[in-house]
This record gives C-alpha cells, sequence and structure tokens, in this order.
C-alpha cells in the first residue's frame, strides 16, 4: 500500500474524551502548528488511514480501550507503515506496561499513566 506521511498531523486514540481533549489543550498552549484529530476507537482511526493519502507521523494512544487495545493497534500500525510513523502509549497498568516495554520496537514512546505535559511536547518535536 503506498501512502503520503503528513508531519503536522496527529492522531489522538482514546476512547476517554477527557484525555483527547487535554492532550489537544497541550499541543494548542505549546504553540505547535499540529493539525488533530480524534478518534474514539482504534477502528475509526484505520478507517480514516484507508486512503493512505494523509497518515499521521505521530500517533497518540491508550492501551486500555473497549474495541481494541492499543498494544494490537500500534501492532498493526506497524505491520502497515513500520516505523515511518510515531506511536506513543500510554497506559495505566504495570502489567502491561512491562509486558509492552519487553516487545521492543512495537512503539516509539510508552509512559505510565498520568503523562506529563512535558512527555507529550518531547515527542511531538523530537521525531520532527
Amino acid at each position: 500500500m503506498s501512502y503520503v506521511i503528513n508531519t503536522k498531523l496527529v492522531y489522538i486514540v482514546d476512547d476517554e474524551r477527557a484525555l483527547q481533549i487535554g492532550v489537544r489543550e497541550v499541543i494548542r498552549r505549546a504553540g505547535l502548528e499540529i493539525e488533530i484529530e480524534t478518534f474514539y476507537d482504534p477502528n475509526e482511526a484505520f478507517e480514516a488511514l484507508e486512503s493512505g493519502k494523509n497518515v499521521p507521523l505521530h500517533i497518540i494512544t491508550d492501551r486500555d480501550m473497549p474495541e481494541v487495545c492499543g498494544e494490537d493497534f500500534a501492532t498493526e500500525l506497524r505491520k502497515r507503515y513500520e516505523n515511518d510513523v510515531k506511536i506513543f502509549l500510554c497506559t495505566g497498568n504495570e502489567a502491561a506496561y512491562d509486558a509492552i516495554k519487553e516487545r521492543e520496537g512495537l512503539v516509539d514512546r510508552l509512559h505510565m499513566k498520568p503523562v506529563g505535559i512535558s512527555e507529550i511536547i518531547s515527542f511531538l518535536t523530537d521525531s520532527e
């Protein structure tokens, strides 16, 4: 599949609206000129990715979601885009954190919740 990476686009994939709003606000307050698209589950994000015309450079996602877990989402993203897409995965589950950490290369950044503002900004700016 052919695709185009949009370096000024970030997807936020989380079933918690508060997290989506919080990350959006962090990006706005930091003055980053990044387009943001939000999705409540990975299946919605995959639908948006189907055309391959506007693939985000950055994806911020939670691990625990009702439809598809963030770990499976990241696995599928790696299959489709290898390392062209940067993945930030957060979790509140310590056992899941340890298991994901063992899977080297699955995600670019892995953080326990709560995630700090500096971690999000660093992720969005360091990989440009």
